[in-house]
Order: structure tokens, then sequence, then C-alpha cells
């Protein structure tokens, strides 16, 4: 999952693109929102981020100083803008600007910005790859609820579907990234799914919102709860 800092004036534009975002695909980005004039002190970690979107809704002065400030602590993360004041973009050109999209924004435009965006930070969703009935498959990681481990067999259990070919615990975890985490000797969850965790379980929803408990198992219970913390 990507890590998208979102910049504007109105709530209203973010939300928008946060819808976007949501559009283009569901479980492709993580959207961090800022209204500005904001502050970024130190404790802003902008490298954490993939890209940035900043909106100049008007001529607040404050958004082009933002924009060059997240250039300054960010130099190498591409930096998408979105803006109604055309008049602005020589001083914005000066700070390698990856897009600028005109306001309002259109559907096709923002959906192609960011299909280039991915392209050339080379990310697709990552997929789990296994064989089961002798037929290769591979499923989408984001669209694996969680894996249960029965004997020889593994359980993959969907968002719309269930899989049971064989694995090893090792093989399993070789192919995930840190939103999966072990909270059991038989059990791998989505992390994304996660809607509550206590000592003992962990709760988590399919596309159904059906509700499925999980348990945590003793050994386990201090890395959960500290893995769960971080996300």
């Amino acid at each position: 999952m990507l890590n998208v800092a979102i910049f504007a004036k109105y709530s209203s534009t973010l939300h928008t693109i946060e819808r976007l975002l949501d559009s283009y695909h569901t479980q492709l980005f993580n959207p961090h929102c800022y209204t500005y004039p904001i502050p970024l002190n130190p404790e802003f970690r902008a490298n954490t981020f993939s890209f940035f979107i900043l909106s100049l809704d008007d001529t607040d002065i404050d958004a082009l100083a933002l924009a060059k400030k997240i250039r300054q602590l960010a130099p190498a993360v591409p930096l998408i803008l979105t803006t109604t004041r055309q008049r602005l973009l020589p001083d914005l050109l000066t700070l390698d600007i990856f897009a600028c999209i005109p306001q309002p924004i259109q559907k096709t435009q923002f959906f192609s910005t960011v299909k280039r965006l991915l392209f050339s930070l080379k990310t697709t969703p990552p997929l789990f790859h296994f064989s089961e009935y002798q037929k290769k498959i591979r499923l989408p990681c984001e669209n694996i609820l969680y894996f249960e481990k029965k004997r020889r067999l593994v359980i993959i259990t969907t968002l719309h579907e269930v899989f049971s070919p064989y694995l090893t615990t090792t093989e399993v975890l070789k192919q995930l990234d840190t939103s999966f985490i072990q909270i059991h000797r038989s059990y791998i969850i989505n992390s994304r799914y996660v809607i509550n965790s206590g000592n003992n379980k962990v709760t988590v929803t399919d596309s159904h919102e059906e509700i499925i408990h999980l348990p945590i198992g003793r050994t386990f219970q201090q890395s959960v709860k500290q893995k769960l913390r971080r996300l």
C-alpha cells in the first residue's frame, strides 16, 4: 500500500481527491490528508510518502510556500499539483513537478496521471503465487483476508473465494509484505481487514461485512500488539 500525502485548503477538495484514489484502486493507496496552512516540522516524515498531491485552490501564498517546503523535505518524491491558477505555474515548474492537473479535476486525466506515476514508481499490486490441482494461480495480496495452516494444506481465504494449496508456513511468509501478520502458528492475517483486536483474538471483516474472529497464540501476543499499533 502506498502512503500518499494530500494537501488542500478546503476539506471538500481533500475528499474529492481521496474518492478518486479509491476509485482508481480500492486497496493501493493510504491517503493522509492535511489542510494548509500547516507547519511542516521535523516530525513530518516526508520521505515515508510515495508521492504528494497538492491542491492550489486560490492565490493563497501559503500554497506555494508549502510546495517549496515539501520539495526541500523530500526532493526525490513525486509531487502532483492540481490548480485553477495558471499564472502560478512558472514558479511551480522550478520545483520539479511530476504533473499539473487543472481544476475542476477530471477523472480521466487524474487516472491517466496516476497510471503514469505508478509506472514511474514501478509499482503494481503484489501477487501471491501458488499451484492448486496442477494449475498455477496468482492472487492479488490485497484480496487475501487470512491464511490458515491445516496439516500440509494452507487454506487461503480471500474476499470472494477459498483455495487450499499444499504450502509450508515459511513458503507463505516469503511472499508477504509487512501488512500481513502471523498471529498464531496456524494463522496469518491481512492487517488491512482488521477491525478490532484484543489479547486473545483479532476480528476481521470481508467485503460482505461478515465478522470473523481468529485466535492469537500466546507466543505471538506481544508482537501482534506492537505490529498492529504501528499500522
